[in-house]
């Protein structure tokens, strides 16, 4: 009587969280202030510091110390979950899904009061709010199945994988805050120079892939593999691409013909035939994009849109890479002295 394996399922969850919230100083205070007369008094008869002391083409740096001057100010939070599910329902059958999420938060609030470095030759002060969130989503399901019977020894594995990447961004900003204890909290308050932006970037990618692994006595060796991906930063009809792979060794060292010596102690010939893809772009390189630029038509300014230097390439396709390989591996005196040679030969 056969004794069946037993069913075993495994599943596992990680999850990790972090928040950074800070606040960097400004470097140009210790640059200026390096620059300044050292003999000039910063403050004012009534104990006040003095915007331009001593000399008006000097700019007092201790200005930007004063609490709420300067800020630069960052809540960062990040949230990484992996998580997995394994099946072996049969003996030597084995099904694995992988899923990990990566999602991330950054706020900066900007602000500068009228009395700092940068500011000093500008109108007003400057606040800005900067907001952006990333995800990213890596899913793979594996199958793998192997059996052995007799001297053949068949590896059968079956993969799909999905990556998916949201970015998104917003950012407000304008001068002139009525209230400096506002600082970037009330941005309607800024009368001048009001200022909206925002943005989106987004990719896929999908790939499927099956591999067939097969020896005989373990002398033997033959590798099948075929690969599809489909990648949406390509030209639409380019999306997909299939990229196959074949592998073929033979282990002269196992044959019996070299039983008898003991001066080679591995020798193994390789020959390989494959072709890989990259589509290592940035999204949107397909599109011809606008850009809102300033003129003037009889003393009049408006804005216009025109064509980005960028030309999008409608043809985007995938750099496959053609190589073949044939190569030699040997040992000598117990693995003592060890090389290979190869003659390869790749086609882009």
């Amino acid at each position: 009587m056969t004794k069946l394996s037993p069913i075993v399922l495994k599943v596992g969850l990680q999850s990790q969280f972090t928040y950074y919230d800070q606040n960097i100083r400004s470097d140009g205070v210790l640059n200026l202030a390096n620059k300044v007369h050292p003999y000039y008094n910063p403050y004012g008869p009534d104990g006040v510091l003095m915007k331009n002391p001593g000399n008006s083409a000097q700019f007092n740096p201790l200005l930007e110390e004063l609490p709420g001057a300067y800020i630069n100010k960052f809540n960062i939070s990040r949230i990484f979950t992996t998580a997995y599910a394994e099946w072996k329902p049969v003996k030597g059958l084995n099904i694995r899904s992988n899923l990990g999420v990566v999602s991330s938060g950054n706020k900066n609030g900007f602000f500068e009061d009228a009395n700092t470095i940068s500011r000093q030759l500008s109108t007003g002060s400057l606040s800005r709010v900067t907001n952006t969130s990333e995800m990213n989503v890596t899913w793979e399901n594996i199958i793998n199945y192997q059996k052995r019977f007799g001297q053949h020894n068949i590896d059968v594995t079956g993969v799909t994988s999905y990556l998916s990447n949201r970015l998104e961004s917003s950012s407000a900003s304008g001068t002139g805050q009525l209230l400096a204890n506002q600082a970037f909290y009330a941005l309607q308050n800024n009368p001048a120079n009001a200022q909206i932006s925002s943005s989106y970037i987004g990719s896929n990618l999908l790939s499927g892939t099956f591999r067939l692994n097969y020896n005989y006595k373990g002398r033997y060796l033959l590798s099948v593999t075929g690969r599809e991906d489909g990648s949406s930063v390509l030209a639409a009809e380019n999306h997909w691409s299939f990229f196959p792979s074949v592998a073929a060794a033979w282990r002269i060292i196992d044959e019996g013909f070299l039983k008898s010596q003991s001066t080679l102690s591995d020798l193994k010939l390789r020959v390989s035939y494959g072709i890989a893809g990259n589509a290592a772009v940035n999204p949107y390189q397909t599109q011809s994009v606008l850009a809102l630029v300033p003129f003037q038509w009889n003393d009049q300014s408006a804005l216009a849109y025109a064509l980005n230097p960028q030309i999008g390439n409608v043809d985007l396709n995938w750099e496959r890479t053609a190589t073949k390989d044939i190569g030699v591996d040997f040992a000598f005196f117990r693995n003592r002295v060890t090389g290979s040679f190869d003659y390869y030969d790749s086609k882009n």
